[in-house]
């Protein structure tokens, strides 16, 4: 040990390196070398080395870094995704039609960026009657009301010409909720038949049951299309207690099957489709008002359906 201490003496006197502590090695070091202990004095020596490094390292600037994550896909453009009546045919006196979007809408847009143009003319006729308070509550779906314009008259309430053909157009302009626009013109193109004054005869109606045990839908097949957005609220299945199911509603085939997916199994027993008294056509047909019953709730018992 005793020729170590000079070699000490001589790192201590050294000038610091750019970057290091003011002395490399402290003068206890020094004095501990000069002990024959050997082992305190080379514990102590390591010591010193360590607390030197460690001061050194602290004073260097530290480098931080920031994690990154992937950039956010952009969210697709909103865009019509459904017309009803979606059938390419569609009666003289039609009330109304949807429009349903992939996203929220600015309910504000409907009168500038909806038209119905009369492919013959070339201009709106019986233009659609837009109020923002026929949206849905997600605004997702728009009622566009049909009447004639003002001052127009006729011998009846027919909006459209039978034998023409029109043209429904949403505008690329037209904003959604979030304010961004639809990018591109979106147009439907039906003909025109004559008027429907027929009501609505629920004995016609189709009924198919499912099995007891299973998820699988009741199904209702209509000799002709009904209302998209009434079919959704005023068809339902009641259980053989009474009390109304809570389901899936599905309507395809141009409004023309409902389906209803129950959220649990079917249990046995004998359960009844009904429609409410404000069940319409496209045109505003309902079920005669003989055929309702005299109540509050106003059902009418369409069928009752064993399921086994």
């Amino acid at each position: 040990m005793r020729q170590l201490a000079p070699a000490m003496r001589r790192l201590s006197s050294r000038r610091p390196m750019i970057g290091s502590s003011r002395r490399v090695l402290p003068a206890a070091i020094v004095r501990a070398a000069g002990h024959r202990d050997l082992v305190a004095s080379t514990l102590v020596f390591l010591a010193a080395i360590g607390a030197t490094a460690c001061n050194r390292d602290a004073k260097r600037p530290h480098l931080h870094t920031t994690p990154t994550s992937a950039p956010h896909a952009p969210a697709p453009a909103t865009s019509v995704v459904g017309v009803y009546p979606s059938d390419p045919v569609l009666p003289a006196n039609i009330t109304r039609m949807y429009l349903e979007f992939s996203a929220p809408m600015d309910p504000g847009g409907a009168l500038e960026h909806v038209r119905l143009v009369d492919q013959r003319t070339g201009r709106m006729d019986g233009p659609p009657v837009i109020d923002a308070g026929l949206w849905d509550a997600e605004r997702r779906r728009l009622t566009l009301v049909l009447r004639r314009p003002d001052g127009e008259s006729g011998r009846d309430d027919t909006v459209l010409r039978p034998g023409r053909r029109y043209r429904l157009v949403v505008d690329p302009e037209w904003r959604d909720a979030r304010g961004r626009p639809l990018g591109r013109t979106w147009e439907h193109t039906f003909r025109v038949r004559s008027r429907i004054d027929e009501p609505l005869n629920p004995s016609r109606w189709k009924v198919a049951a499912p099995r007891a045990g299973t998820r699988d839908p009741l199904v209702v097949l209509l000799p002709r299309a009904l209302d998209y957005g009434l079919l959704r609220r005023a068809v339902g299945v009641r259980d053989p207690h009474g009390v109304a199911l809570n389901g899936v509603i599905t309507i395809d085939r141009g409004e023309r099957r409902w389906q209803f997916t129950p959220t649990r199994p079917w249990a046995p027993g004998t359960y009844t489709v009904v429609a409410d008294h404000a069940l319409e056509d496209p045109a505003g047909n309902r079920i005669p008002p003989d055929e309702r019953p005299h109540g509050v709730h106003l059902e009418h018992i369409v069928r009752e359906v064993e399921i086994r």
